[in-house]
């Protein structure tokens, strides 16, 4: 049995606290020398709107809103990283469902740092 983990999973979206689990899985990952992936999995938007056959226009401005979520999570990501003397790997699950990409993704990991959506 290992006595020390070698590989940890943060997940990472838009929200301002990804920040704080990457830090977070950090202050874990370096006393062990593990290797530590930020991956980046939200559900899409168009998951939150009832499906009708003229909503065309909205799926697309809803995709839009996405892809600009993701670049700024990106952003916020490669800000982090950048005043980090540490090696993270960015993943993302693209369009996998979110809880199914991540399961298959902790087969991989000794340890996952998850956050929960914020009601507010």
């Amino acid at each position: 049995m290992k006595s020390s983990l070698t590989q940890l999973l943060v997940h990472v979206d838009p929200s301002a606290r990804s920040t704080d689990r990457l830090e977070f899985g950090l202050r874990i990952a370096q006393p062990q020398g593990a290797a530590l992936t930020a991956l980046y999995g939200v559900t899409p938007s168009f998951m939150a709107v009832p499906f009708s056959a003229d909503m065309g226009g909205v799926a697309a401005s809803l995709h839009d809103i996405d892809d600009k979520q993701a670049v700024r999570a990106r952003a916020s990501f490669d800000g982090w990283h950048a005043a980090k003397a540490a090696s993270v790997n960015w993943a993302e699950l693209g369009n996998d469902p979110v809880a199914s990409g991540f399961a298959q993704q902790a087969l991989y990991a000794d340890l996952m740092v998850l956050g929960q959506s914020d009601p507010t």
